[in-house]
């Protein structure tokens, strides 16, 4: 598991976990999905290590990113 923000090197990181009404049922699933940075808010998916956008979720295993409105 990541330890620091690829981008940055920042320790200041959040491991987040996508659930609950209103996500689409690709990326809605019990345990970490995205690893997000405090320091730099960069985002990246737990499964495909991509950056994700405002826009992006990680999809369920990786692959390309889940886009929402």
């Amino acid at each position: 598991m990541t330890k620091k923000c690829k981008k940055c090197g920042s320790k200041n990181i959040l491991m987040v976990e996508y659930y609950g009404v209103g996500f689409p049922s690709e990326v809605n699933y019990d345990g970490i999905s995205e690893i997000r940075c405090e320091g730099c808010k960069a985002r990246f998916g737990r499964w495909s290590g991509l950056e994700l956008k405002d826009n992006e979720m990680e999809r369920r295993y990786g692959g390309e990113p889940v886009k929402f409105k």
